[in-house]
C-alpha cells in the first residue's frame, strides 16, 4: 500500500475547496486507540446524522401554545380532545422517544374538578391509542394527571383551575405522530379554555395560557 506525506491538502476552486470521498469509498482515520472507518454517506453536508448521535440526544422539539380562550362541551365520561391543545411530529427515527409535556389551565363549569382526568391521544396512520394508563382499572377513571382546583375557593369563578402531565412515549413510528391532550369528565360540562368561568373584565379575572411540548429524543 503506498502512502502519500503533505503538510495540507486543498479540493479546487472549480467545487468551492470542497473535496470529494467517492460514493462506495471509505476514509480510514488511524488512531492511538484504533482505525475509524468513515463511509461517504455518513457525512452530509455539515450535520451529523441522527443515527450517528448518542443515545439520549434531542433530536427536534415541537410546541403548541394557546393564548386564546375557548370553550366547549364534554359529555359524561367520555374522551373529549382538548381544543386545538395538539402537536403533530415526523420521527427521524423507529427507535426514538417521544418526551410529551403539557400544561392545561381553564375551569368547568361544574365545581367538582376533582371528577376530572387527563390522558394523552396518540394517532399514527388514523390509529388513536392512550400510552400509560393502568391496563387494568375496573370501573376507575384513569388518566396521566388530575385537575388542580384554583388556590382560592371564593375565586372559583374568576381564577383558573390547571392540570399537568409528562410521559416519555415508545411509539416506534416511522410516519407523522400526532399527540392531543383529552379530558375525561365524570359529568356533562362546559370546559373553559385559558380562561376563568366568569372571565369579566377585570383585573380580578385572569387568563392564561395552555401548551404542548414534544421532544424527540434518540434512543
Amino acid at each position: 500500500m503506498s502512502k502519500i506525506v503533505v503538510a495540507e491538502i486543498e479540493g479546487p476552486s472549480t467545487t468551492s475547496n470542497k473535496i470529494t470521498i467517492a460514493s462506495g469509498s471509505q476514509l480510514d482515520l488511524v488512531g492511538s486507540t484504533g482505525t475509524t472507518t468513515i463511509d461517504a454517506a455518513d457525512i452530509t453536508a455539515g450535520s451529523l446524522p441522527s443515527s450517528r448521535l448518542p443515545a439520549g440526544t434531542v433530536l427536534q422539539v415541537v410546541q403548541t401554545v394557546l393564548n386564546t380562550p375557548s370553550s366547549q362541551s364534554v359529555l359524561a365520561a367520555t374522551i373529549t380532545p382538548v381544543t386545538d391543545l395538539n402537536v403533530s411530529i415526523t420521527p427521524l427515527s423507529t427507535s426514538s422517544k417521544f418526551l410529551v409535556s403539557m400544561i392545561w389551565t381553564g375551569e368547568s363549569s361544574s365545581s367538582s374538578n376533582y371528577n376530572q382526568t387527563w390522558r394523552l391521544k396518540r394517532t399514527v396512520s388514523a390509529v388513536d391509542t392512550y400510552p400509560g394508563l393502568d391496563p387494568s382499572p375496573g370501573s376507575r377513571n384513569v388518566g396521566l394527571g388530575i385537575t388542580t382546583q384554583g388556590f382560592w375557593s371564593s375565586d372559583a369563578s374568576s381564577t383558573p383551575d390547571g392540570a399537568s402531565f409528562m410521559y416519555l412515549d415508545s411509539p416506534s413510528a416511522s410516519t407523522e405522530i400526532t399527540y392531543t391532550v383529552c379530558l375525561v369528565d365524570y359529568y356533562a360540562i362546559t370546559l373553559y379554555n385559558q380562561r376563568s368561568a366568569g372571565d369579566a373584565n377585570s383585573f380580578g379575572d385572569e387568563r392564561t395560557i395552555s401548551q404542548i411540548t414534544v421532544m424527540e429524543i434518540s434512543g
